[in-house]
């Protein structure tokens, strides 16, 4: 017999209290504090030996295995034949692979209950060597960033392909994760497993976060987890589970009760009930839902039902005009013409721009030889749904290719207005305004297509016109009373706005904008970090961080503006709050490159406390390099120590940090080669850098690795070129830059290059240009606006210089590069105090760099 998720149908004994924590050994949820044990419990009793394995458990899921041990020692002096201890001494044995403990807890476990089920289990745990030990936890590793595939073929590699139960939770739920089959092979696994030991919730707890990762199990996963709740080993667990579950669930009624079941169990609980208000309004209205059950009715040829849902739908909103056409295809069905007639005359006047669709819906009535007028309306909705789902997919050319092929008979306004939408997304401004214009000719000016006229004559520069009918259309908006309408013209707006600031090279002029549009649109999450990038680069960083934590405040927060968030705190160095954030966002919304950054600060964190431990710096060097020895597959760690011997001034110690993570890895993945690459290259050993990457094949490489690799080879063409330029060689530092200037041709670091090579050999009108040039392109770039202010110097127009470095020093009031910019403009007027004072301040400000990671 199968319980509705799939699991085996048992009947579980009563449980103790031992037993009920015996069963959470495999659980990675939190448990509370060890407490010590008090003179009164030395007696074997039931509070005792509770106490005890709740310690032992504690300890274990600290990776503090040998005071796990103690307390399970201490558990088994009081009762020494208790078979759920010996069981679970054992497990814990074989996972720490001290076979021959396990095998002694075993030999015991057989003497006390020679038929217990667990037996058979932990006779086929398997023997392993340390090396093979190591590729264990090179697969936890491997699972903890994220790289599933390479992981679960590590776990299979150290099982021989047999997946023992000690290891039964960590491997399936991660398996499940992976892919559709790997959810078929880890439900049934589970389910094996979950038979064999019938009395561990462990492993039932399990089984049902993993019915979570698959839609059409996830109902009954959350089934299953409500019932664990019921069990105290587990209950705080499964309540965690099923609380996360409901929180990245999609808005649709049965979510809307499982939010609501939860609520009944857990009352006052605000990320449930804000997630629930999302759904509720999300959700279509009676009217909506009265006029769907009509149309289900009608498909199933239950008229009668589809007729009362419609005047339902109408009693609930009275101009509803898909209810009049619904209702009017079926009184012409019942042969009344008159109030068929008169329903159809009133949608064609409330919706006069839809009046050929709702034709098509109609038909002239079920002529012989013609499908019957629902079957074609029904086909007909079909296909623009179609060309809906097409267009939100990106899908962008098929949505139009299908909607053209039903515009040939409906050339609606309405048509015409979702063929300039899907243009305009594709960049065809010229068409998308030609669309929207002929859709204002097809019949009274609609809000909608008044709107995207706007937009798209805003995005061709069109300031006057597109303002005028925005107008136009939000006069049409308030009037009918169209919230959603008004909604979308605000973001609209506010869209305009952000991209005047884009192309804004006045800083306190692009805050104005951007300012503006958050104000009109305070949920556009993009829109919100544009503002915060640009005042944290003119300094007012308290208030940016202010900014980006009032778009993630409270619980009912969108993954875009928790990624928003996100990479506003890596930008400012801030991986803790990174790192929090991402455990936010709902588990398929974290990319690869999240993964690396939780890694990332894991890796900072161990860095720092042994840059600030108080040692001496040889001990702090040493310390970093043992540091270095441990195995780093995605570069992070070894990057982190790397740059942190570099901010000390010691390149050859953050060489051979490299070197030894490099050995410590029996095959170095792509990602940890391009990693340390970048160090190498900031160190400036571009030799070393170059034989890292000189292998790697980049079309095998994911976009991200991709793109860093290009930067990593980017900048060893740029050292090598500067070189080549210094030894007076400029003929062989134009050629080391070539192959990648024809590559990235707009590339600002090696355009600079190349401008520093016209600059030194007696061409500097070609300087010149490539300066103005990238000025032009790139006005926010550090080394552009650096390189414009040298040149402006070089040429005496000392002026045009100080008017750049104010404007720079706008930017970046905080780098000390600047400074030191300013000193030399100083400097060339002869004022020689002030170029001091510029030095000094670029020190202090290089000191506090250096205090911080970069």
């Amino acid at each position: 017999m199968q319980r509705r998720d799939g699991g085996p149908d048992v009947k579980r004994p009563r449980r103790t209290a031992a037993r009920a924590l015996l069963a959470a050994a495999l659980i990675g949820g939190p448990l509370a504090g060890p407490a010590p044990l008090r003179a009164q419990d030395a007696a074997p009793s039931a509070t005792a030996l509770t106490q005890l394995i709740g310690n032992a458990l504690f300890w274990n899921q600290r990776g503090q295995p040998d005071r796990a041990r103690q307390e399970l020692e201490r558990a088994l002096a009081l009762q020494p034949q208790n078979p759920d201890l010996l069981a679970l001494a054992a497990r814990l044995a074989y996972q720490l692979g001290e076979y021959d403990a396990g095998d002694a807890c075993t030999a015991r476990l057989r003497e006390a209950a020679p038929q217990d089920p667990r037996l058979a289990a932990l006779a086929a745990e398997q023997r392993h060597s340390p090396a093979e030990l190591q590729v264990l936890a090179e697969a936890r590793k491997l699972a903890d960033a994220g790289r599933k595939e390479d992981a679960i073929r590590l776990y299979r590699q150290f099982t021989r392909g047999k997946i023992p139960d000690s290891l039964a939770v960590e491997f399936y739920l991660l398996l499940g994760g992976s892919s559709t089959e790997g959810f078929i092979e880890a439900s049934d696994a589970l389910s094996a497993v979950m038979a064999r030991w019938p009395t561990e919730l462990a492993f039932r707890l399990a089984y049902a976060r993993l019915q979570t990762f698959q839609e059409g199990a996830r109902a009954g996963g959350i089934e299953l987890l409500r019932e664990l709740t019921r069990e105290p080993a587990v209950a705080e667990q499964a309540r965690a589970a099923w609380h996360e579950t409901l929180l990245w669930q999609g808005a649709d009624f049965q979510t809307r009760d499982q939010l609501e079941a939860y609520l009944r169990a857990y009352p006052g609980d605000p990320a449930i009930e804000a997630k629930l208000k999302e759904v509720r309004a999300s959700l279509p209205d009676e009217s909506v839902l009265a006029r769907m059950r009509g149309w289900e009715a009608l498909s199933s040829g239950r008229t009668e039902d589809a007729e009362r849902e419609f005047q339902a739908a109408l009693a609930a909103t009275a101009d509803d005009a898909e209810a009049m056409v619904a209702l009017a295809l079926i009184r012409r069905k019942q042969k009344r013409f008159p109030e068929a007639t008169k329903l159809l005359d009133r949608a064609y006047e409330l919706a006069p721009y839809r009046r050929d669709e709702f034709r098509a819906t109609v038909g002239d009535g079920d002529q012989p030889g013609q499908p019957p007028a629902e079957d074609a309306g029904k086909a007909v909705r079909a296909r623009y749904a179609e060309v809906r789902r097409l267009a939100d997919q990106g899908a962008l050319d098929k949505a139009e290719t299908l909607l053209r092929q039903l515009m040939r008979r409906d050339r609606t306004a309405g048509n015409f207005v979702a063929l300039g939408g899907i243009q305009a997304r594709a960049g065809r401004l010229a068409e998308a305004e030609e669309s929207y214009r002929t859709a204002l000719t097809l019949g009274p000016r609609g809000a909608d297509a008044l709107a995207g006229l706007s937009d798209v004559l805003d995005r061709q520069g069109k300031a006057s016109e597109s303002e005028a009918l925005r107008a136009e259309a939000e006069e049409k908006l308030t009037r009918a009373g169209d919230r959603a309408g008004l909604r979308q013209l605000d973001r609209s707006r506010a869209d305009r706005l952000r991209r005047q600031a884009t192309g804004t090279g006045d800083p306190v002029a692009r805050i104005a904008l951007l300012r503006q549009g958050l104000g009109l649109d305070p949920d556009h999450p993009w829109l919100r970090l544009d503002l915060a990038r640009a005042l944290q680069k003119q300094g007012q960083g308290a208030e940016a961080r202010r900014i980006m934590a009032e778009g993630v405040a409270g619980t009912a927060v969108s993954p875009d503006a928790l990624k928003a968030a996100i990479a506003f705190a890596y930008e400012t160095d801030d991986l803790s709050l990174a790192n929090r954030l991402i455990d936010r966002l709902p588990p398929r919304e974290r990319s690869e490159a999240m993964r690396t950054l939780q890694q990332q600060a894991v890796a900072r964190e161990q860095v720092q406390a042994a840059l600030t431990s108080g040692d001496e710096p040889s001990r702090i060097r040493a310390a970093l390099l043992v540091l270095a020895a441990q195995p780093d597959p995605a570069g992070v760690r070894g990057n982190e120590i790397g740059r942190a011997l570099l901010r000390l001034g010691d390149k050859g110690a953050a060489r051979s940090a490299l070197q030894a993570a490099l050995a410590s890895t029996v095959a170095p993945t792509p990602q940890q080669r391009i990693a340390y690459a970048g160090v190498l290259l900031k160190a400036g050993l571009t030799r070393d850098a170059r034989a890292l990457v000189r292998e790697l094949d980049r079309r095998g490489l994911p976009e991200p690795s991709r793109r860093l690799l290009a930067q990593v080879l980017d900048g060893i063409a740029v050292q090598q070129s500067d070189r080549l330029n210094e030894q007076g060689r400029p003929a062989e530092a134009f050629e080391a830059l070539a192959p990648r200037l024809s590559g990235d041709p707009a590339d600002p670091g090696l355009n600079l290059a190349l401008g520093r090579i016209y600059q030194d050999n007696g061409r500097p009108r070609e300087a010149q240009a490539i300066t103005e040039t990238l000025l032009q392109r790139h006005p926010d770039n550090l080394d552009v606006r650096l390189t414009a202010v040298t040149t402006a110097i070089r040429r005496g127009e000392l002026a045009e210089a100080e008017r750049l470095l104010a404007e720079t020093r706008d930017m970046f009031p905080e780098e000390p590069r600047v400074y030191v910019a300013s000193a030399t403009l100083a400097k060339a007027r002869g004022q020689n105090g002030k170029a001091m004072n510029d030095l000094e301040k670029a020190r202090m400000l290089r000191e506090r760099q250096l205090v911080k990671p970069e």
